[in-house]
């Protein structure tokens, strides 16, 4: 929008978009190279559940966040159930080395 009305816009603005962009790019990457190692099954969860953990554990220990006894509570139960559901379904997904169970067309002679 800037280039259409000729606005011009400070690269001071600019960077931290760009920077921010770069790092997600590099997040899609790794995630596209661990759904190719892993399979689908695992690579999604570690892909989608390992950062929301990450991040809210650095939010509650870094930033502290979340205070008070019952808080920090029920943000253990919920991180136990997490931590809990996603080594579920990486052992239970497991059937094959790449995480997927090969199934047969039906068609065998």
């Amino acid at each position: 929008w800037a280039i259409c009305t000729g606005t011009s816009v400070p690269n001071a603005a600019i960077r931290p978009a760009y920077l921010s962009g770069m790092m997600w790019a590099v997040g899609e990457s790794a995630q596209f190279v661990s759904l190719d190692a892993l399979g689908m099954s695992q690579g999604y969860v570690f892909g989608a559940i390992g950062p929301v953990m990450l991040s809210s554990v650095i939010s509650c220990v870094c930033f502290n966040e979340i205070r008070g006894r019952r808080n920090l509570l029920g943000f253990g139960l919920a991180l136990a159930l997490q931590v809990a559901g996603v080594v579920m379904l990486a052992v239970g997904s497991g059937a094959s080395a790449g995480g997927e169970a090969e199934v047969g067309s039906g068609m065998e002679e």
